[in-house]
């Protein structure tokens, strides 16, 4: 049985290929490797799928099936997504999208932000602290924590305070997001407050890391002053304002702050916010650490836990 990442990036490489006969036929076979919290995704990949070659009335069935299963879709992934196209005015897929939108609404009232903290086990305080956030469509369940808590080992052996929010923000069941970035900042703002009222941690000694859009928001409030950290190190940052970055960098937003990213050179998107980001920083006479890697796909890096030991044995900038 593959791992969801694994299944990911065949399942990608399928369907840049416009293999989608193959794709569904990878998807039925690895279907037991889905966790409860991906079912989203496997439902929506069997959707377009199928309403890619046409296959409407299978594709239908796929949308039964993935609201029988608790699963919804908000208005942007059923109406605005190409590869439904073929759906999109379908009486039957319009009823469905009726009941999953509904339901999407429910959720997202329903839904509240959450703080996981692990304090160190062997400190004094007042601790330096790091927050990590997570990346878009994704969540704070076992198999993502696990992931982050094993690559943010070196923190925890430097006494740091790891504080990860889930966003309150939903796309789909278990599927969290930072699109909103006046509520995204609020929220993590908020964290900040309740981890200062609530454990004995140093303010000037914090660090912000993120993965994927988790990243590129953890670089926007950063130089941006919308919270003050003594570092940034993230992981494969995504960002759609570019220059709005760049414009931090510039105002002076990284001059004592010590900024590292690691990226791999096929990851486009993110590879172009990174090399921007790093040529800010050298417009502006800093020196920052962008490591790149050769990693073929958009995932986490397998270089950020001795990225972000490296980072934290540096020595300070002078303020």
């Amino acid at each position: 049985m593959l791992t969801i990442n694994e299944l990911q990036k065949q399942v990608f490489d399928l369907y840049n290929a416009q293999r989608f006969s193959e794709m569904s036929d990878l998807l039925t076979r690895e279907k037991a490797s889905f966790p409860v919290e991906a079912q989203y995704s496997y439902f929506n990949w069997q959707m377009c799928a199928a309403a890619l070659q046409g296959k409407i009335d299978q594709a239908l069935i796929y949308f039964q099936e993935a609201i029988d299963a608790g699963c919804w879709y908000g208005r942007h992934a059923l109406h605005e997504d190409p590869d439904l196209a073929a759906m999109q005015g379908n009486p039957e897929f319009e009823r469905l999208t009726v009941i999953s939108e509904a339901r999407a609404a429910e959720e997202q009232a329903n839904a509240t932000p959450v703080l996981k903290v692990f304090p160190p086990t062997d400190a004094q305080p007042p601790y330096p602290w790091l927050m990590m956030l997570h990346g878009n469509a994704s969540n704070l369940l076992p198999e993502n924590l696990n992931m982050f808590l094993a690559n943010l080992q070196p923190a925890a052996d430097h006494g740091y305070l790891l504080a990860l929010p889930q966003s309150s923000q939903m796309r789909g069941k278990a599927r969290y997001i930072w699109d909103d970035i006046d509520w995204a900042t609020g929220e993590i703002q908020k964290h900040l407050a309740a981890l200062q009222a609530d454990y004995p941690i140093d303010p000037a000694q914090g660090v912000l890391s993120g993965y994927s859009m988790g990243g590129g928001l953890a670089l926007y409030m950063a130089l941006s002053g919308k919270l003050a950290v003594k570092q940034i190190v993230v992981a494969a940052p995504w960002w759609g304002n570019i220059a709005e970055l760049e414009a931090a960098i510039a105002a002076g937003g990284a001059d004592h702050m010590r900024v590292a990213i690691i990226v791999s050179r096929h990851d486009v998107d993110c590879y172009r916010v990174a090399t921007a980001v790093n040529t800010a920083l050298a417009a502006r006479g800093l020196t920052g650490t962008l490591l790149v890697t050769d990693e073929a796909d958009h995932s986490f890096p397998a270089g950020f836990h001795d990225l972000l030991a490296t980072e934290l044995n540096a020595a300070p900038l002078k303020s």
